[in-house]
């Protein structure tokens, strides 16, 4: 069976989560309890999943303070 492109975001944050303890992960929709994005982080720890309201700008000015505070941000916006 062909791996689809969620596989692979999937498998990519996987390992991320893994090399890089600086990772964050903020959006809506990416807590264990909401659904994990998709499925794209349900292996990646929950203590590095930040669960946040549908606010756009919200979520980009955390991520932006995040880089700032020395972190890795990645911001998923479902849509």
């Amino acid at each position: 069976m062909a791996l689809k492109y969620k596989d692979y975001l999937r498998i990519a944050m996987t390992e991320l989560a893994e090399s890089e303890p600086r990772l964050m992960v903020c959006g809506y929709n990416v807590s264990p309890s909401g659904g994990s994005g998709g499925g794209m982080f349900k292996d990646v720890p929950a203590a590095m999943l930040t669960e946040m309201p549908l606010a756009e700008r919200l979520c980009s000015s955390v991520a932006i303070g995040l880089s700032l505070g020395g972190y890795i941000p990645v911001l998923f916006i479902e849509r």
